[in-house]
């Protein structure tokens, strides 16, 4: 019997590219040939139309596509996590929506899976796209991979697949926010990398505007690492050293007003960066020490639905 390759698509925002990703997808089915195929798409929430275009879809292709709605906006980790818990497959691929990764490589990553290897991950050997978004990218996927993990890509990878054995493990680990971006180059196993160049953004745009994506780093750093902390240290002793001799300077100058304000402002601004650091980590065990699930479904629709109308 042919395996089942299910592949994970999250869905935030999606409305325009929906039309174009799927009639992408059937047309390439051809590639896998050898294997059942069962496409998940999960919709995070999306304020567009996105639901109701996957809806469409998965009316004209029940025995391909099961579909899923959250119950809100839980976050792209909570989206991909989901799409896993619902997934059938003996490998599972994981992939946007926005077509910037080749589906078509799938094919080979596949092969890499029946070789033996239990994630096969597309890494990013260079982008279409241009500008500050690239440049600021490159520069964020390196530092991961210098500060947090040095096994990381430096183009950046969250398109793959893995075993069914290892997607079992991952959804064991509680993990929240992004910092489930690393949790594959933590739980050890061989991963085989293929490179690719990510396509540029065609339709629509992106649902990570910049503050968004300024918030995802700090959760992947204070989620993965305590790098903030060991700086923040670094820049404390560097201040009370500096203000030290600020301090033996004015008190020889006889300015003693001048010392005790400059003393009181380096010591407040140490204290207040360290009280916004230490609060994020703080933060962040606090959320998991509620014991909330990652995610709530609202809806799952595996089958032909009934009165659905075109759009």
């Amino acid at each position: 019997m042919k395996s089942l390759f299910s592949v994970v698509i999250p869905i935030y925002g999606n409305e325009k590219n929906l039309p174009i990703t799927v009639p992408y997808i059937i047309e390439h089915l051809e590639l896998f040939e050898n294997y059942r195929v069962e496409v998940i798409m999960v919709n995070d929430g999306s304020p567009d139309n996105s639901w109701e275009v996957m809806k469409k879809y998965q009316s004209e292709y029940p025995d391909l596509i099961k579909i899923a709605s959250l119950s809100r906006n839980f976050g792209q980790m909570a989206c991909i996590h989901a799409g896993m818990d619902l997934a059938k497959g003996d490998v599972i691929g994981v992939i946007s929506a926005d077509m910037q990764e080749p589906f078509e490589l799938f094919a080979d990553m596949l092969k890499e899976w029946e070789k033996g290897y239990k994630i096969v991950a597309g890494v990013r050997s260079g982008r279409d796209e241009k500008g500050i978004y690239a440049t600021c990218a490159s520069a964020f996927h390196n530092f991961i991979k210098k500060h947090l993990n040095p096994n990381y890509p430096e183009g950046g990878s969250d398109f793959f697949l893995m075993d069914r054995s290892v997607v079992s493990e991952y959804l064991k680990i509680d993990v929240q926010y992004t910092g489930g971006l690393l949790i594959r180059y933590w739980m050890g196993y061989e991963q085989k990398e293929i490179p690719y160049v990510r396509k540029k953004r065609e339709v629509g745009k992106s649902g990570f505007g910049f503050l968004r994506k300024i918030g995802i780093a700090m959760e992947l750093i204070v989620s993965n690492s305590i790098i903030l902390l060991r700086k923040l240290l670094a820049l404390a002793v560097i201040f009370v050293i500096a203000g030290g001799v600020l301090s033996i300077i004015l008190a020889i100058r006889g300015q003693a007003l001048g010392l005790i304000l400059s003393f009181m402002l380096l010591m407040t601004g140490i204290l207040l960066i360290g009280n916004c650091i230490l609060g994020e980590y703080l933060w962040r065990n606090y959320e998991l020490s509620k014991g909330r699930p990652r995610y709530l479904l609202d809806e799952v629709i595996d089958e032909m639905p009934k009165n659905v109308e075109g759009i």
